[in-house]
Parts: structure tokens; C-alpha cells; sequence
């Protein structure tokens, strides 16, 4: 794992074929399709820090980690593994390492992350990882997928300091 580099953006920019895509990613805050400014605006943002994970030296997938340090409280956002890579058991691991990164801020006394509820694998890999269902936020994001308008369903994870077992 790295931090990410510019290189890294061309990967990312070919990973989110559609506005659900990008969505499902990002939030509602991210427009279709992804770009250099929007990901520069991440990139400023002095609270996240941007990773790239790899794999036999190739880009394996992407994820950044938001520090609200009023909270105590690390965010886990936009987390993805390359389209090739998806289905190898590799989200749970990348998740306990990003854990890791975000518990080595002695201050961080929490780790929370969003997914949408129908996103089933992502809600497995990050239970597997020690994350905890705090809620549903129901029917709150209205995304077009395929010419439909459908609302999706937003839940909301979360990982104490004093459960983790890193």
C-alpha cells in the first residue's frame, strides 16, 4: 500500500462506468463521470489522507480516510477494489489495513464508514472486519441507474478502538 499519487487517478477514472457507479463509490457529493477536479478537491482536503492499495506492484484498489478529530473519529470513504480483483477475498483484509492506519492515530477512538444497504458483499467484508451496524438511513439517496430513478437506503458502520484486534 501507498499513499496515492496522480498516476494512480487514470485507474480510477475507467473503474465507474455510470452515475450509480460513481455513486456507489463516492456518495451523492461525487458527480458522473469522476474527474481531475473533483479528485483534486479530495486531494485538498487537509483531514483525508488518499491510499492506494497493490498488488504484485499493480493498482489494486483505492480508499481514503477522513479525520474528524472533534469526533475522535476516523472515516472510511470511497473505498473500492479494482473491477480484475473483485471476488478474491481481498475487501475484508484491505479493510483491517486501513483500520490499522486509522487506529495508529492515538487519538482516534472510532472508525465509521457508509454503505449503501443493498451493497451486500461490501456490508459482509466490512462485518468480517469488525465493523458493527449502528443504523439504516432509509430511502435517503435518489440514484439513476439504468434510465430509472431508484432510492436507495444508506447504512452506517462502525468500529471502536476497544474492539479492534489489530
Amino acid at each position: 500500500m501507498r499513499p496515492f499519487a496522480w498516476e494512480d487517478a487514470a485507474h480510477l477514472f475507467g473503474w465507474f462506468p455510470d452515475e450509480a457507479a460513481v455513486v456507489a463509490w463516492a456518495g451523492p457529493s461525487t458527480q458522473y463521470p469522476l474527474d481531475q477536479r473533483q479528485l483534486a478537491g479530495m486531494l485538498a482536503d487537509p483531514n483525508r489522507t488518499i491510499w492506494t492499495p497493490t498488488l504484485a506492484g499493480e493498482v489494486a484498489g483505492h480508499f481514503q480516510l477522513f479525520y474528524d478529530r472533534r469526533r475522535r473519529t476516523m472515516r472510511l470513504g470511497r473505498f473500492t477494489i479494482a473491477p480484475g480483483l473483485r471476488g478474491r477475498g481481498l475487501a475484508t483484509p484491505l479493510v483491517r489495513l486501513a483500520a490499522g492506519l486509522a487506529f495508529a492515530e492515538p487519538d482516534v477512538q472510532r472508525m465509521e464508514l457508509q454503505v449503501y444497504e443493498h451493497n451486500l458483499p461490501a456490508r459482509a467484508a466490512y462485518t468480517r472486519a469488525g465493523f458493527t451496524l449502528d443504523g439504516i438511513l432509509r430511502e435517503d439517496l435518489p440514484v439513476v441507474s439504468g434510465g430509472e430513478t431508484r432510492v436507495w437506503s444508506t447504512g452506517v458502520m462502525s468500529l471502536l478502538r476497544s474492539e479492534w484486534r489489530g
